[in-house]
């Protein structure tokens, strides 16, 4: 895994963790996740891909938030 998604692992883990804590009303995870975002926009430059959707995003970097979402009824 290269520097940049090691980075964008790691910031995804303690946004994870913060909304885990302080719950989701706290104003550091409109940071964080302003900060992932900009992350997986230049994750996407490197690979010379256009930014996708959220939901075409690579399995590395998503299958955690797929994983969280419940089943489909």
């Amino acid at each position: 895994m290269d520097r940049l998604a090691e980075r964008i692992e790691e910031l995804r883990q303690e946004l994870y963790r913060v909304a885990q804590s302080a719950g989701l009303a706290d104003p550091r995870l409109l940071e964080l996740s302003q900060r992932l975002d900009r992350l997986i926009v230049q994750w996407h430059r490197q690979q010379e891909q256009p930014v996708p959707a959220l939901s075409t995003i690579p399995p590395a970097l998503a299958y955690r938030h797929r994983r969280r979402q419940p089943a489909p009824t």
